[in-house]
């Protein structure tokens, strides 16, 4: 399948928007390179340990009860323009209803997830507040999304990231920093980041033509949402796990693995949000390809980096006592790193219409990754967990290239082999950019 030359993304504009959206992006890594030093020297690995156990019950929640229906509103309003945006009063219904439900849910839950630490317990419970305002927060973010306001999108992640940042900050230098004061400013933080899409919801708008169905919002939204859920089980099933299977020890190690070994996803995210948006309009295999391979090389660049020097400065910046954490942090990198082309892959198939394939993927993914955890984490804690980490990204990412290139016809190699005109390319609308 070929993009269609009378649609074709605008360069410009698309560099605007990854540019913007970048900009915000990086407020949300940045913060947690300050914060995470900060709450390893501030509560040690057990500590921490408990403060990740107690956010990631929720965190989970959170992608099961959204049911897809952020992915759906951005679907809709981009491939709909104005009428698209009918699709938000029955996604904020829905989303209310399954807010509810769901933090009853993680609260009975709550004792099993907690590995029988009632201190855990309690941090579980309080944190699953916050789950109905932040699925509020992701149906605001897909419609900025959906009618590309990045600088909203943008605001909501720098203005998150000085939440985390200055609470966790204040709570430090005046001597409350604790599990629970903690774990409620990483709860509460994004909520605060989604004040900048009340003004966006909030107006009522006559909008002629047919609206988008609740029925139609909900059905597109399942389709998404059981890859969703799949591929945030992918990425966080193993800090929910590895409390009961390997103890808050392990998990403070694995917590601060995780923060690091993301940074490559600043700029993956960054372009896959902006293309989703985009390729629900325009089916451009031209920018799909190039976004993929200029991120790959950038990944695997980072990710080499890291992992050369990190025996240099994890033990310095977080603590000694968190030199365990070197080696699930390697292994982590290389999964961050060799899953990107899979990501530009899997968003080619929700934004052509076949969110069901990404799903499969991410579903098969899944499965294989919760076997890889019980049966590693027990003996090997950390180091087992980013073990299975890796499988579960491989796998992903391999279905999703095979999956695009069957049903799109979009071929591995445009999204993993570089390409000398992708600089030029990426270089010439820079320099037109500046030119403007």
């Amino acid at each position: 399948m070929t993009s269609n030359p009378h649609t074709r993304t605008r360069p410009g504009k698309f560099l605007r928007n990854v540019s913007v959206t970048l900009a915000g992006n990086i407020a949300l890594p940045l913060s947690t390179i300050i914060v995470a030093p900060l709450l390893a020297r501030g509560l040690g690995v057990d500590g921490r340990g408990e403060v990740a156990a107690a956010i990631a019950p929720t965190a989970l929640a959170v992608a099961v009860a959204a049911l897809g229906l952020p992915e759906a509103v951005i679907y809709f309003v981009s491939k709909y323009g104005p009428r698209g945006r009918t699709v938000l009063r029955g996604a904020l219904i829905l989303s209310a209803a399954s807010g509810v439900a769901s933090t009853a849910l993680v609260m009975v839950l709550a004792p099993v997830l907690s590995g029988g630490d009632s201190d855990v317990e309690i941090l579980i419970r309080g944190i699953a507040i916050s789950l109905m305002p932040t699925l509020l927060v992701g149906i605001g973010r897909g419609l900025a999304s959906g009618e590309e306001r990045w600088r909203l999108v943008a605001a909501e992640r720098l203005i998150t990231g000085i939440a985390r940042v200055f609470g966790v900050l204040v709570l430090l230098l005046s001597g409350w920093l604790t599990p629970l004061s903690a774990a409620v400013v990483l709860a509460v933080a994004p909520i605060v980041g989604g004040l900048p899409y009340v003004a966006l919801i909030m107006p009522a708008r006559t909008i002629a033509g047919e609206p988008v169905s609740m029925k139609n919002t909900a059905k597109y939204g399942a389709r998404v949402w059981v890859g969703a859920v799949s591929g945030l089980l992918l990425a966080r099933i193993d800090q929910v796990l590895l409390t009961p299977l390997g103890g808050t020890f392990e998990l403070g190690l694995y917590a601060v693995a995780v923060n690091i070994s993301e940074v490559p996803l600043v700029l993956t995210s960054a372009l896959t949000a902006v293309l989703f948006a985009s390729d629900a309009r325009n089916n451009d295999d031209e920018a799909l390809g190039r976004s993929s391979r200029l991120a790959f090389v950038i990944a695997m660049t980072l990710a080499a980096l890291a992992c050369l020097t990190m025996h240099l400065w994890l033990p310095a910046v977080f603590g000694s006592e968190f030199a365990p954490a070197l080696a699930p942090s390697v292994i982590l990198f290389v999964a961050v790193a060799l899953g990107t082309p899979g990501s530009f892959a899997g968003v080619a198939l929700v934004a052509r219409g076949r969110p069901g394939l990404r799903s499969v993927s991410l579903v098969v993914a899944c499965v294989v990754n919760i076997a890889c955890i019980v049966i590693l984490a027990p003996s090997l804690g950390a180091v087992g967990a980013a073990i299975a980490t890796l499988v579960g990204n491989l796998i992903a990412a391999g279905l999703n290239l095979v999956f695009a290139w069957r049903i799109l016809g979009i071929s591995p190699v445009t999204f993993i082999r570089p390409q000398g005109a992708d600089i030029a390319a990426t270089w010439a609308v820079v320099r037109r950019r500046r030119n403007d």
